[in-house]
């Protein structure tokens, strides 16, 4: 029996849009996203491994078509862009049994190399494949509504997987 028919895997993505002088709240936007073929391989691999999530990146893009299962990198490296400078870690992440939380916490000074506006309407979390080239592979994928990025803004991205065994 193949892992993916014994295991059901959800994803739900929470994007809040912070002041970042007052703390208020601009905009929070919630909604399911899609576990990419690629991320179920990882579960694969991993269900045995103990320690830290391989998940430890998260970046941010600007492709509108709606994420589906087979969605794969359009980059030799995995990421959405080859800018470093676009990787953004993952800043905490917490385990309960069948679910994990990781959560993305974006400064001011992340907008267009920290001047001017940028507009992100997509979210992908990714694990290294490799170092030597380094590579990357998605393990799930969010579409959403223009965010602008600004130094006046912060972006609080907290993304739940669930795991329910179907058996």
């Amino acid at each position: 029996m193949n892992l993916k028919d014994t295991i059901e895997v959800h994803g739900v993505l929470t994007i809040k849009t912070i002041d970042s002088l007052t703390g208020v709240i601009l905009d929070e936007e919630v909604g399911e996203n899609c576990i990419l073929n690629t991320g179920l391989a990882l579960i694969a691999l991993s269900i045995t491994a103990a320690g830290a999530p391989p998940v430890t990146i998260l970046q941010l893009g600007g492709n509108v078509t709606k994420e589906i299962v087979t969605d794969v990198p359009s980059t030799s490296n995995g990421s959405l862009t080859v800018r470093p400078s676009d990787f953004l870690p993952i800043n905490s992440y917490s385990i309960i049994p069948g679910k994990t939380l990781f959560k993305c916490l974006i400064g001011p000074a992340y907008a267009n190399s920290g001047t001017g506006n940028a507009t992100y309407n997509e979210a992908v979390l990714m694990y290294k494949i490799s170092e030597d080239p380094v590579t990357y592979g998605w393990f799930a994928r969010k579409t959403f509504n223009d965010k602008i990025k600004n130094s006046s803004l912060i972006f609080e991205l907290n993304w739940e997987i669930t795991f329910e065994y179907k058996g």
